[in-house]
This record gives C-alpha cells, structure tokens and sequence, in this order.
C-alpha cells in the first residue's frame, strides 16, 4: 500500500513539471467589448509581370511600336511617302505624288509592321486627286478608290521603302530613300534641307521646295502669267548648311497653255540646263532666288505660303477666291484690255455674254470675231488706266472694275471654280 502511495506521489510531481514548462498563468477570459488583436502580417504582393494597360502593354519585345524605328519622310523622284506609328502596333502612310504643276495624287493607309519581315500589309487604302487653282492657293478634291490593298517593305540595312500597290501597281520598280537617316547629310546625319522644306510664295510665283535622298533638294518653281498660262522651272541642287545656298545647273523652264475650260494642257520647253541659285533666311525661313537666264525673280522675297494675309477674305461676298488671287484676274483683265488683246480677253469670259449693243455672244470665236476692228474711245481707255486692281467693289453679283464697265464672278465650269468674265460694256 504505501508502495501505490510512492507511485501516484511520484506521477503527480511529474504532472505538475509537465504544466510548469507550459506556462502556468491562466487564459484570460474573453472580453467581447476588447479590441481584436491585428491579424498577422503578410508580406507585400510581388509586382505583376504583366504592365498596366497604359499604353505600355503591345508593341516589340522593347515595349516600343517596331515602326518607331522607320517613321519619317521617304522620297523618290517626284513621289514622297511619310510615314508615323499609331499607338503602340500601327502605322500611318501618306504617299502623295506630283503628277503635274496642276494635280497630285495622294494615297492613305495603314497597318502594322511585321517585326520579322519588316513588312506593313494594309486594306483601307484611300486614293484621291487633287487638283489646284491656276495659283495653288485652293484645291478640289476627288476620289478615285477606297480599300485599296497592298504592302510596304523596308530595308533593316539601308532604311529604303519599296512599295507594292496592288490596284494600280504605281510604285513599280521604285526604291524610296530615308530623308532622314544615320549616315550622310549634315552633322545630325539629317538632309540639311529638311529644315526649309515646303511651299514659299510671293504675288502670283510659288515655289515648292522637297527633299531628295539625304543630301539633295528639288525645286518646282510655278508661276501664273494669266488666266489661260503659267510659266514653270524645275531644278535640283544640295543646301550648303553654311550659306544656305543651293546651287543649281538643270533647270528646265516649260509653258502650260490650259484649254479654254482648263481641263487640258499643252506644254512648250522654253529652254534646259539653265543656272541659278535659291538662298534662304534662317531667321524668317524666307527664300530668294536668283535666276541666270533672265532674273525672273529680282527683288522678290518668297514667304512661307502657310501665312495667310490678314485681309484673304476681302471678296467673300462674292466669291471664296482669296484677296490676292481677285485681283491678280483683275490686272490680267485690265492688261488685256488696254493691249485690245481680245484673244487673251475672250478666254476669260463666262458665255454666253450679252454685250451693250445686246449682242449674244456663245463662245470664244464669236467674241473675237465680234470686237474684230474695235478699238477703245478715250473715256473707256482712261477709266481703265484709272483702275488699280486693289480693294475693288463687290456685291453677291460679283466684282466690279473700272467705274462697273467690267464684272467677273467666280463660276463653275467642268466642276472646277474658275473667275470669269460676265458683264462687258466697254466697246
């Protein structure tokens, strides 16, 4: 018995050592007005692979549009293409192509390049012509097609463009070169001339200056002698970035005689390989132009066509032709006139024309005919002289000249707006 005693004295000592090395203090009771205690910290997420949709997501493996390494200007002969990434994949085309001192054609796409074969293919091709005024200040514009197909390529070695149309198969064979790249050119390895491309202008004379591959430049010199002519230069050369003079050696000047409803030509070369030099402001990006064979432009300054005069709309009550352009019909008139050109004069008129005696006059042939022989009287010669062809009143009729002997209007013809004689009392 006292044996048991010693074995349960014993098992109870080893219970008690058991509870000390647990704790002895007692769990609290529960409070349920106590503030829970925080829930244990976990760690922060780690940042998520995928980017945010914030214009990061897309593009080349860099996270960049691939195209970024291929927008720019792109040229060859008369042809340009530009070329601009749209957002994070796309790309933007705009070819636009000179066909004549009169009409361009211009193309837009886009699409997306193909990082592996440098290729864009697209299917939203828009073509339209533009036709412009005798003094490329307006311009009309037409459709030809929409959806159009094809594909542009470039060259990862030589950053060229070779374009594939497949309506018109236009750009057969053509190569267009980088106008802005990584060698040639000036310091920045950019054409020099890319800093004063684009349209000048001064009076009735125009001059479109383009870039050609990485140093040249190409000048297409346009100018409205009248109503029914223009006289127009081509030339090429390469900018000195130090004078900013191009000096040229190819010119070749031509005359574009327009039908009587000026939707044909004829063109005459007056002469080719003629010398001269364009120089230009680097401070009002101005331009002048010395011409060897017969100093057309003396004295003239050309500006940046993209200025337009304040006073443009002078005439808007009668016609949407700006200021500059009204009058210079105007002094064509009055050139005409006092000349007794009627030859020049019937090409301007709108017919049929009723003329003072009331004579209806249906076409160019029976108004030459008609004035055959006549020649101005004294008051008629002297009203004419008087007009200056300046700020010239106008109502919704037209535009009035010498003391209202004389009206034009804006009239459309072959769907093309053209100024116009339609009032004539001068014989």
């Amino acid at each position: 018995m006292r044996k048991m005693r010693w074995i349960c004295l014993i098992l109870s000592l080893l219970m008690v050592c058991s509870l000390a090395a647990c704790g002895t203090n007692p769990a609290p009771a529960q409070n349920n007005d106590a503030t829970p205690a925080p829930a244990p910290t976990e760690p922060a997420p780690e940042p998520s692979a995928e980017p945010e949709s914030s214009g990061e997501t897309g593009g080349g493996e860099d996270g960049q549009n691939p195209i970024m390494n291929f927008i720019g200007s792109y040229a060859c002969g008369r042809a340009g293409i530009d070329v601009e990434a749209v957002g994070m994949e796309g790309a933007r085309f705009l070819v636009h192509w000179g066909s004549s001192a009169f009409e361009s054609a211009s193309w837009e796409m886009s699409g997306s390049l193909d990082p592996e074969t440098l290729v864009v293919t697209y299917s939203d091709c828009k073509k339209t012509i533009l036709t412009f005024s005798e003094d490329g200040e307006s311009s009309t514009e037409t459709v030809e097609y929409e959806n159009g197909t094809g594909t542009f390529t470039f060259n990862g070695e030589d950053y060229s463009l070779t374009w594939q149309d497949d309506q018109e198969n236009a750009a057969e064979g053509m190569v267009f070169t980088f106008a802005y790249g990584e060698t040639g050119g000036g310091e920045d390895g950019q054409n020099p001339i890319m800093n004063f491309i684009g349209s000048y202008a001064c009076g009735r004379a125009s001059i479109d200056v383009e870039a050609v591959g990485m140093e040249g430049a190409r000048f297409l010199v346009h100018w409205g002698s009248s109503a029914w002519e223009s006289a127009n230069w081509e030339m090429t050369g390469s900018l000195d970035p130090e004078t900013l003079v191009v000096t040229y050696s190819d010119c070749k000047k031509y005359i574009l005689t327009f039908s009587e409803d000026g939707e044909s030509s004829t063109e005459t070369v007056e002469y080719e390989n003629g010398t001269g030099s364009f120089t230009f402001s680097g401070e009002d990006y101005s331009l002048t132009w010395q011409d060897d064979q017969e100093n057309a432009a003396e004295g003239m300054v050309f500006t940046s066509a993209y200025a337009v005069p304040e006073d443009a709309d002078f005439y808007s009550v009668a016609t949407s032709f700006d200021k500059e352009i009204v009058e210079g019909f105007a002094a064509d008139v009055r050139r005409a006139v006092l000349d007794e050109d009627w030859e020049a004069l019937s090409r301007m008129i709108a017919y049929p024309l009723t003329v003072s005696d009331g004579a209806e006059l249906r076409s160019a042939e029976e108004f030459t005919a008609y004035m055959a022989g006549k020649t101005l009287d004294a008051d008629v010669r002297a009203a004419v002289e008087a007009e200056p062809c300046r700020d010239m009143f106008a109502n919704y009729q037209g535009v009035s000249m010498a003391d209202g002997r004389i009206w034009f209007a804006e009239v459309i013809l072959e769907d093309a707006s053209l100024l116009k004689i339609i009032s004539f009392s001068v014989v």
